[in-house]
């Protein structure tokens, strides 16, 4: 079995799932297909960090120029890609709008494995989805030691929650719903100059403080943007 990243990308929408998608959730976590799903809160409460060179650069949410943003993450295992499509199409039906569904190929192994009973240091929950231009070599030694270290400190620190790197978009596919047909169209996604390369939910106590880990983040990382959005949980709606 594989595991596959799918994103959920649509126009914004401030209610919650509906019925029907809950308990599509539900059913998908018992037969352990549903590994894992979060949903976002309003882009009003996002950023995006873009780092070009030495240049890092901050654009406070809403993102109103942006059709479609993303609304939530789920990570799907299954026998093939195919598999995770049929997965993804499914739960995209249950939401009940024109939206798409981007499903990439994870790296077999976690980048980080939940330890049971880890202490998270902050009072919010914010998902980044780092996007970057794509190649095909996989990080070299140094690169991997340097964002293993990164992570090692995130994690002593209370604040990484998960972590999860993309295979190349070529074994990846895109899924649209548009008024009630499903098209799906195979990777590579060679019109996007720059595509999602991995994913992590951070543990902050605001914002301003998921900002700062994710400048730390791109450091090692490199050029590339990071959306951050904060995930759906009664304490964020609490705030609201």
């Amino acid at each position: 079995m594989t595991r596959y990243l799918s994103i959920g990308i649509g126009p914004e929408r401030t209610t919650p799932a509906t019925p029907k998608a809950i308990e599509l959730i539900e059913e998908e976590r018992r037969n352990g297909t549903l590994l894992a799903i979060e949903g976002c809160l309003p882009t009003e409460r996002g950023a995006l960090v873009r780092r070009e060179g030495d240049t890092v650069t901050v654009t406070d949410g809403p993102f109103s120029e942006a059709k479609e943003v993303v609304g939530g993450v789920g990570i799907i295992e299954a026998g093939s890609l195919d598999e995770a499509v049929k997965h993804a199409a499914r739960i995209m039906e249950t939401a009940g709008i024109d939206m798409m569904s981007e499903v990439r190929e994870l790296y077999p192994e976690p980048a980080l494995a939940e330890e049971p009973g880890r202490d998270h240091r902050g009072g919010g929950r914010f998902l980044t989805i780092f996007r970057a231009e794509e190649r095909e070599t996989p990080p070299s030694q140094e690169e991997m030691a340097e964002m293993g270290q990164l992570i090692a400190e995130f994690v002593r620190e209370g604040k990484l929650i998960a972590t999860e790197g993309c295979l190349p978009s070529r074994l990846g596919a895109r899924v649209r719903r548009e008024s009630g047909t499903v098209t799906v169209t195979d990777g590579p996604f060679t019109e996007s100059k720059e595509i999602v390369g991995g994913f992590a939910i951070l543990a902050a106590d605001s914002k301003q403080e998921a900002i700062e880990l994710t400048k730390r983040f791109l450091a090692v990382a490199g050029d590339g943007e990071s959306e951050i959005r904060e995930v759906f949980t009664e304490e964020a709606l609490a705030r609201e």
